[in-house]
C-alpha cells in the first residue's frame, strides 16, 4: 500500500500555474512565428543575393573584367572549383543514378496493432494529455 498522498493544489497555485502557462506558450509562438518569418526573409534575401551576384558575373565577363575598383572595395571575379549544372534530369543515364533505401517504422500498423492487443517488443500505447486553450470573452 502506497503511504503517499497526492499533493493538494490551492486555487492560487493553480492561477499561478496557468498564467505561467499561457504567458510562455504566447512568448513560444511569437518566437515560433518570428523564426519562420526570419528564416523566410532569409531564404530571400539569399536568392536576391544570388540574382545580383550572377548579373554582376555577366557585366564582368561582358566587358572582359576581372577586377572593379570602387570606393573602398574591390570585386575580383575568379574562378572556383567546377560545379555540376543538371539541366535535364531525365536525360541522364541511370548509371549515374545511386539508389538509397530508407527504413522507418510504419506508425500507422504499429497502432492498429497494438490497439488489436498486440504485444510489440519496444511498443506501447500511451494516452496522451495536452493543454487546449479557448479564449473566452
Amino acid at each position: 500500500m502506497n503511504n503517499e498522498r497526492e499533493p493538494v493544489f490551492s486555487r492560487e497555485s493553480i492561477s499561478q500555474a496557468i498564467h505561467q502557462y499561457l504567458t510562455v506558450d504566447q512568448r513560444y509562438t511569437e518566437k515560433h512565428t518570428l523564426a519562420f518569418q526570419l528564416l523566410s526573409q532569409a531564404n530571400e534575401l539569399e536568392r536576391e543575393r544570388k540574382l545580383c551576384e550572377m548579373t554582376l558575373i555577366r557585366l564582368m565577363q561582358a566587358k572582359e573584367l576581372t577586377q572593379i575598383i570602387e570606393e573602398n572595395l574591390m570585386l575580383s571575379l575568379q574562378v572556383v572549383d567546377e560545379e555540376v549544372v543538371i539541366h535535364g534530369e531525365d536525360e541522364i543515364p541511370k548509371r549515374f543514378t545511386a539508389t538509397q533505401t530508407i527504413s522507418e517504422l510504419d506508425m500507422k500498423s504499429i497502432y492498429q496493432a497494438l490497439q488489436k492487443g498486440e504485444t510489440i517488443p519496444g511498443a506501447h500505447l500511451e494516452q496522451l494529455q495536452v493543454i487546449n486553450v479557448k479564449k473566452t470573452a
